[in-house]
């Protein structure tokens, strides 16, 4: 169950699904979990804020799925632990408090923001009461320190260092585990999507990959076909939001340097290749590519499957309808509500929303459609990876299966 301990108007284009956000906070009704330790680099960045509400279980949106998913996350046998972010510069640390109160995407924070400085170290001070965290706040360029804050694991949101070598830095500073939050460069770090292959993750390996906001909701929708249906090749497109890497006005003739805010930018995705990395079976055998729109958030894959089992409309729905239904797979799947538009998901923790009225088709050929959202439903998932290696490194028994895993118990 969630106890409420505020509540805020938020501007209706920030709500996704209902006029009036709910700050929640969820009660914890299992047995005391193991703590893990994590910090964030890039705290202030699009990912870095998504996961310090969801870490501190303080929300600015409220809709029934969160209600339901943080439920089933909160009795889990991990917890995580927010220690630490590194904001890049002295000036945010400065106004990490205001920073983090206000977000044009997620609304406005609604829990207690004060920021301090203790014996010289500048801290987040994070709600009130019993249940006020404490947060250290570095303004770092390079990488900090970890070991001051003794952190288990550190998730690397810069989006700029993506390779081995690179990452291996936070290691070198204290950190006992990485984990990406983006595609990897190179050889030497695997990619996990939690819910398709997170199975094979192994305690051995300290630098991992939750591959991209959009592998997430391609894989996640495939791996649930392909285990009921089969197939044989596909091709998708990612209608996705905004990103930071993109301009408010033209800096030059190359699609790529075109406003963002007054195009359909046609560009490339490696969300096929991942998800071949993902389901070894489909490697080489999907394509895919994007459009960028002028929106903040909320993303969309088309995807179009070749069958080896043909399949109706209603068949298909049945089965992402049931995958749903499983509390094992609910946060992984979700239904998308009808007519809804990107603004319907914001807030949404699923990898991927299927639109039931998109679900189509002709001879082996199925065409699915699915929302997610790019930050807040991603960094569930990466959070989800967070904790089952945080359970790996304490060596606490938690083995969470696959839709691969559940699916023959649901169909059959």
């Amino acid at each position: 169950m969630i106890s409420k301990i505020s509540q805020r108007v938020i501007p209706s284009q920030n709500l996704g699904i209902q006029k009036k956000a709910k700050a929640q906070k969820v009660a914890f009704t299992g047995t005391p979990a193991q703590e893990i330790r994590v910090a964030i680099n890039a705290g202030t960045g699009r990912i870095g804020k998504n996961a310090f509400q969801q870490i501190t279980e303080h929300f600015s949106r409220y809709n029934e799925t969160l209600e339901q998913i943080v439920g089933d996350i909160r009795n889990l046998p991990v917890k995580l632990k927010l220690v630490a972010m590194n904001v890049g510069t002295p000036d945010k640390v400065n106004d990490i408090a205001g920073i983090m109160r206000h977000d044009s995407v997620m609304g406005y924070f609604p829990a207690n923001l004060k920021s301090v400085i203790e014996d010289g170290k500048n801290y987040l001070l994070v709600g009130e009461g019993n249940s006020q965290e404490k947060i250290r706040i570095f303004g770092e360029r390079n990488i900090p320190n970890w070991a001051d804050v003794d952190a288990d694991i550190v998730i690397d949101a810069t989006g700029a260092l993506t390779t081995t070598e690179k990452l291996a830095g936070h290691l070198e500073n204290g950190a006992k585990r990485v984990l990406l939050s983006a595609p990897p460069k190179g050889d030497g770090v695997n990619s996990y999507i939690f819910g398709v292959n997170h199975n094979l993750l192994t305690p051995e390996e300290k630098i991992v990959s939750n591959a991209s906001c959009t592998t997430n909701c391609l894989s996640t929708l495939t791996s649930i076909i392909k285990h009921v249906f089969g197939i044989s090749e596909g091709m998708a497109e990612t209608i996705h939001g905004l990103t930071q890497t993109q301009f408010i006005h033209d800096k030059g003739y190359a699609s790529k340097l075109r406003s963002g805010l007054d195009n359909i930018i046609p560009t490339t995705t490696g969300a096929a290749k991942e998800t071949g990395k993902v389901i070894p079976e489909l490697n080489k055998k999907l394509l895919a590519d994007a459009l960028r729109v002028p929106n903040l958030d909320g993303s969309l894959v088309s995807a179009y499957y070749n069958l080896l089992k043909n399949a109706s409309p209603d068949e298909i729905i049945d089965v992402l309808r049931m995958a749903n239904k499983s509390q094992e797979l609910r946060r992984f799947i979700g239904e998308a509500p009808a007519n809804s538009t990107s603004k319907d998901i914001l807030g949404r923790m699923e990898n991927a929303i299927f639109i039931p009225e998109s679900v189509k088709t002709v001879g082996p050929m199925a065409h699915v459609k699915a929302w997610y959202d790019n930050e807040f439903g991603y960094t569930r998932n990466l959070l989800d990876t967070a904790r089952l290696m945080g359970a790996q490194m304490k060596g606490v028994e938690y083995n969470p299966r696959t839709i691969k895993q559940v699916l023959p118990d649901l169909i059959g």
